[in-house]
């Protein structure tokens, strides 16, 4: 009996059927069978299939008459012997290590179901899928909807592995029709004691013309997504009551803004539309569309009263900011249309703007210059002027006791904070500051102690005040610095959390790594561990499946140390966490080496929390000095990379290739 069975059926996908095969037949895990169901397609698909199945007999055919997606894989679900089971369409890619990776983590934690990340691909490259980008960030085991409701997004079946006794006793089948995917992922989700979520990508969902995606905004589509999700909505209502407003809000972001797009492409067809809309926002909690950006809340509120006409105008408009009323106690409100019709009757809640007047502040550079470090950022309330006249403060914050280091701050011009907010309603020019702190100000009581400081900063303008934790910008995430140390044996890091606030960390390590080089096929790494402590051995841990590789450490004087190890280049895209035992090395200095490999590398990473690891790449040429001529010449120089180079202007504009003055 196989350990893992996959189904995939098929159904007019002859253009891309054998490569869909060809990505599960070159998995690294090895132990499983493919049902392939024949949903009675009428191109070559089922010749593929034989041809797939004659060459190896861990893949069977099944053939059937057309039933449609959802009876398909209910069918071959049905032939189905591993002990766990999984689902890919007949159009996508499988990554070669995603079973490996969800078996693996179903085998260690004995959740009922394994979710891995996912990537959308075009014939001309990848983009990020639709799901929350916090969601797939790390490797999560044993959580549950109940307590991450982010897994709400977690809709599909085929980037997952499942327990097969927990599909059985559930009685789990797909539905027929089209968008079979979410009454099944929901009610699993919702059935598991636990379920495991793998941060690395698993599966390429592949976008083409044709495909039920592209073809979304169709009448038919929406009409069978909608009834989808009617289904769904009565089932949170008798399964897990406590969930349906946080699922109304996915809806809301995500399924009706489709319809809302097919509004804009049809005028025969916008009553049903905007019938089939406020069939559903009659459901929701009017407390949930409170929760929602202006322009689309008041969408929803007029779908609700089935206002067509007021709808498409309202989706016409282009918003203007907001504006203020009342001295005393002013309040604002967006100006969008329908504001005060009495005709319209819309509550005073759609248009009010208090709760859109939000601080937005990042970390854009963070520097060290001698024992300073130097801040860069910006911060300014949302939709509101950030002119001279107001005002800004900033502050670090001990995040145990909540004790404040105030700093100076310079305010500086920064136009391009307006220009890349994407509005031109209001002017953010004098959002920017700078600020210095001298680490000495991070004593406490006049000595070093372990704690994480917090960047927070207090922003008045037009009478308003927002005050909160500055965040990075990012790139200020792929630029932060190295740590720094501040006395014998206490460093102070600048500390990037993820969707969190930039942090400074005081810590005393109990190992640091203080050098690492490649010396012929080996690296070979120096540290130190504190006193009192005295590890045996290097540890190399590899992130995606666990596989650890030790090296005995070698031992100087005051804890000192050095360790020649090898680890393996495999074109997989590896990461690796180094160790002293079970103590992180915490980079002691700024740490670059790389280990070439054909055109791979492996080469030394910092984490945003100032711990070593290594990363296995393409080889990437790396700048090592910059400079500009007195005729304005950038010259840049540095090693690796056979071009040609570009300069590519950001968020979008047109490449310019860079000749290369010479090679040395």
């Amino acid at each position: 009996m196989p350990e893992l069975s996959i189904v995939v059926p098929f159904y007019g996908v002859e253009r891309y059927f054998a490569e869909c095969l060809e990505s599960i037949a070159n998995q690294t895990f090895r132990d499983f069978e493919v049902i392939m169901v024949d949903d009675g397609s009428l191109d070559g698909c089922a010749v593929i299939a034989k041809a797939f199945a004659a060459r190896d007999r861990r893949f069977h055919l099944v053939q059937q008459e057309n039933q449609g997606l959802g009876p398909a894989r209910n069918t071959g679900a049905g032939h189905a012997s591993g002990r766990y089971l999984a689902f890919a369409d007949s159009d996508d890619l499988v990554v070669p290590e995603a079973y490996a990776l969800l078996v693996g983590s179903l085998r260690r934690t004995g959740s009922a179901i394994a979710s891995g990340n996912v990537r959308r691909f075009w014939a001309d490259g990848f983009q990020p899928s639709w799901l929350p980008s916090g969601l797939f960030r790390i490797d999560r085991p044993r959580i549950h909807v109940r307590q991450e409701q982010q897994l709400l997004w977690d809709r599909s079946a085929w980037n997952k592995v499942f327990r097969r006794d927990f599909w059985d006793s559930n009685g789990f089948a797909f539905p027929a029709g089209l968008y079979e995917d979410v009454p099944v992922t929901m009610a699993a989700h919702v059935a598991a004691e636990t379920v495991d979520v793998v941060g690395a990508v698993v599966y390429h969902y592949r976008l083409r013309a044709g495909s039920i995606t592209e073809r979304r905004r169709e009448l038919e589509n929406i009409e069978w997504r909608l009834s989808g999700l009617h289904l769904v909505a009565d089932f949170f209502d008798r399964a897990a009551p406590e969930l349906r407003d946080a699922f109304d809000r996915t809806v809301l972001d995500g399924d009706l803004p489709v319809v809302l797009g097919a509004l804009r492409e049809t005028d025969a067809e916008a009553p049903r539309l905007v019938e089939m809309m406020g069939g559903y926002l009659d459901r929701v909690d009017p407390a949930v569309l409170d929760g929602l950006g202006p322009k689309r809340r008041l969408a929803y509120h007029l779908a609700r009263r089935r206002l067509t006409g007021e709808l498409i105008e309202a989706q016409r408009a282009e918003p203007r900011g907001v504006i203020r009323r009342g001295r005393v106690r002013p309040r604002w409100y967006h100006d969008l249309p329908y504001r005060g019709d009495r005709k319209v009757g819309l509550p005073d809640s759609v248009h009010r703007a208090e709760q859109e007047l939000t601080l937005v502040a990042r970390a854009d550079r963070i520097g060290w210059r001698d024992g300073t470090l130097t801040i860069e950022a910006h911060a300014y309330v949302d939709l509101l002027d950030m002119g001279e006249s107001s005002t800004l403060r900033a502050w670090l914050q001990h995040t145990g006791d909540g004790s404040r280091i105030d700093l100076d701050v310079q305010r500086v011009a920064r136009p391009d904070v307006t220009a890349d907010s994407g509005q031109d309603n209001a002017s953010y020019e004098w959002s920017g500051f700078r600020a210095e702190l001298d680490l000495g100000r991070l004593r406490r009581r006049g000595r070093w102690e372990g704690g994480n400081w917090e960047l927070r900063v207090s922003v008045s303008c037009a009478g308003v005040r927002r005050d909160g934790a500055v965040r990075a910008s990012r790139d200020a995430r792929t630029h932060w610095p190295a740590a720094r140390q501040v006395a014998a044996e206490w460093w102070a890091q600048p500390v990037f959390i993820e969707g969190g606030p930039f942090q400074v960390r005081v810590r005393r390590p109990k190992a640091v790594l203080t050098g690492i080089r490649v010396v012929g096929d080996a690296w070979v790494a120096e540290g130190r561990v504190r006193s009192g402590s005295h590890p045996a051995e290097l540890v190399a841990s590899r992130r995606r499946d666990r596989a650890v590789a030790r090296f005995p450490l070698v031992y100087g004087e005051d804890g000192a140390f050095q360790v020649s190890f090898t680890l393996p280049v495999e074109g997989t895209g590896a990461e690796w966490s180094l160790s002293a035992d079970t103590l992180r090395l915490a980079a002691a200095a700024p740490l670059t080496a790389g280990q070439l490999c054909g055109s791979r590398e492996l080469a030394v990473q910092v984490t945003r929390y100032g711990n070593v690891g290594l990363v296995e790449r393409e080889h990437r040429p790396r700048a090592i000095a910059a400079s500009v001529r007195a005729d304005g010449t950038l010259v840049v120089t540095g090693a690796g990379g056979n071009g040609p180079f570009l300069l590519r202007r950001r968020p979008v504009g047109p490449d310019v290739e860079v000749p290369v003055a010479g090679r040395s």
